[in-house]
């Protein structure tokens, strides 16, 4: 056998030198997995921070991450609220989340299903929410994430959704129509000279001829009104600047026009006032935006009748131009007024198609502005559009106001109408806030609790208790602006409303432009948030 040498013995410094090798290792491979749970701990961070719904997370009810969604829909810097608890901005009547916050969860539970919370932002006003919750562990301890959506937004993107949804499912449906009304359209050419000469002296043909040319016209009429509807692009050589005034003078023109063509409508002569502020010029198709406004006054003369009345008029604010058509005719049922852009879809009897809202609910919408209806039965309606300007800080000559209605909160005590969904809208698109209550009693409880800019009072009660109210409001808050909305009838002894403490009168139909002027007034006043 062949001698085999064996290994020599590690001595110790050996050893030593191997271990340090290995450990050497083994502190690169920490220091590369530390740095890639850094990076992800950041990305994750910056996920959160760019999640376009409001995120806060909460450690022992104190606010420890906010991302820029939270701080605005609250009204907060970012350092403001994490020096905030849960528990400042969170309603009372909202204890319940609270006690979830205190709850032992575990991490893999939480408010899985939305909650409805109610929260107060730094100007005082609530903010009612879609919340949803779930715990985890945050430096081992626990923490919880709450995402946090509007429940007025969720309902408002709700409803657009449907009504865009219906409204290409009825474009794919009017194109083949289309095409089927051009071959109908064909049966009604006149036939060669010859044979129209031997049936001239046939009476009935000529009473025969005389419907087919009407049912012509009301096929044509129809087939126009669809195309607008189905468009879905402008070609360049179509848009231009416009003059909004201009665009809603002619429409009244073309609107009487209309409606005095009906053999059986008197509705031509119904009194139409406008009062209508010069705004920045809009960029689009001017055509069809005179067709659109079109569509919403002629309705508005059809709803209102022979003796009702129309009141349009404009406004500008920051970068959009809006303009409120308001009658007072017989109003719509909710059912009914949810439904009111969809093609076909009519109060009205026949010969009435039921395109007109659709027309302007399409036309505006490609010109990227918004349009609300606000009806109820026996308050007549309000048509809302809201146009973005041509360009963004583009002025008139009186230049474009600066929005005091932002961060502001008003309390309407009103019997719930018409005027509280005008001015729900309206406070909404300006960045504002309006709480509807019934009566005194609500009222002052409401006070109480939240912080309100302004108190507007709808003049639909007792004039007793129209004047308790504002005496005992002076009384306690005799800061608190006050606004009174009365039925549009001559309002008698305005000095007196104004010695009580009423700040200015406003009848309806509402003149847009001149009270967002004076409400302007009173928040200028007042100085910023």
């Amino acid at each position: 056998m062949g001698n085999r040498q064996q290994a020599k013995p590690m001595t110790w410094g050996e050893k030593l030198a191997r271990e340090n090798r290995d450990l050497k290792e083994k502190i690169g491979m920490l220091k590369i997995e530390t740095a890639t749970l850094q990076r992800n701990l950041r990305n994750t961070w910056e996920l959160m921070e760019a999640l376009p719904g409001a995120v806060i997370l909460v450690e022992k009810r104190q606010i420890v991450f906010a991302n820029e969604a939270s701080c605005e829909v609250l009204g907060y810097e970012k350092q403001e609220l994490l020096e905030r608890h849960m528990t400042d901005l969170v309603h009372p009547d909202s204890d319940i989340f609270l006690e979830n916050l205190s709850a032992k969860i575990s991490p893999a539970e939480g408010m899985r299903d939305p909650h409805e919370v109610v929260f107060l932002k730094k100007n005082g006003g609530r903010l009612l929410c879609a919340v949803g919750m779930r715990s985890i562990r945050r430096d081992r301890k626990k923490a919880f994430l709450v995402n946090m959506l509007e429940i007025e937004q969720i309902k408002e993107k709700e409803r657009r959704a449907g009504a865009s949804q219906n409204m290409e499912n009825m474009k794919r449906v009017i194109t083949i129509f289309d095409k089927q009304m051009e071959a109908f359209m064909l049966l009604f050419e006149k036939p060669p000279g010859g044979s129209e000469e031997g049936q001239a002296g046939d009476k009935d043909q000529q009473i025969l001829s005389e419907k087919m040319e009407h049912l012509r016209e009301i096929c044509s009429a129809m087939a126009r009104e669809l195309r607008l509807i189905a468009r879905v692009e402008y070609d360049p050589s179509e848009m231009g600047l416009f003059d909004l005034q201009e665009v809603i003078r002619d429409a009244e023109v073309a609107s009487r026009s209309r409606v005095s063509s009906h053999s059986d409508q008197e509705e031509a002569g119904v009194g139409l006032k406008k009062y209508l502020r010069t705004v920045s010029p809009l960029w689009g198709c001017e055509g069809e935006m005179r067709e659109a406004f079109v569509s919403i006054i002629q309705n508005a003369m059809e709803a209102s009748g022979p003796f009702g009345g129309i009141y349009v008029t404009s406004e500008e604010d920051s970068s959009f131009a809006s303009v409120y058509v308001q009658d007072n005719g017989p109003g719509i049922r909710k059912d009914v007024a949810d439904r009111m852009y969809e093609p076909f879809v009519t109060t009205k009897k026949v010969p009435h198609k039921g395109l007109g809202l659709s027309v302007a609910y399409a036309i505006v919408t490609r010109h990227g502005g918004k349009i609300n209806l606000i009806s109820r039965e026996g308050q007549g309606t309000t048509v809302a559009v809201r146009l973005p300007l041509a360009e963004k800080g583009m002025t008139n000559k009186g230049g474009v106001r600066k929005n005091w209605i932002r961060d502001r909160s008003a309390l309407l005590i009103s019997s719930g109408n018409s005027l509280a969904d005008l001015l729900r809208l309206l406070f909404r698109d300006r960045g504002g806030q309006v709480t509807v209550v019934s009566g005194e009693r609500e009222a002052v409880r409401e006070l109480r609790k939240n912080l309100y800019d302004l108190l507007i009072m709808n003049y639909d009660t007792s004039r007793d208790e129209t004047e308790s109210i504002i005496r005992r409001t002076k009384e306690i808050w005799p800061d608190l602006a006050i606004v009174l909305v009365h039925s549009g009838k001559q309002i008698q002894e305005k000095q007196v409303w104004e010695q009580l403490g009423v700040d200015f009168i406003e009848g309806r139909p509402l003149n847009m432009d001149m009270f967002f002027h004076l409400l302007s007034g009173i928040f200028e006043r007042k100085g910023a948030r």
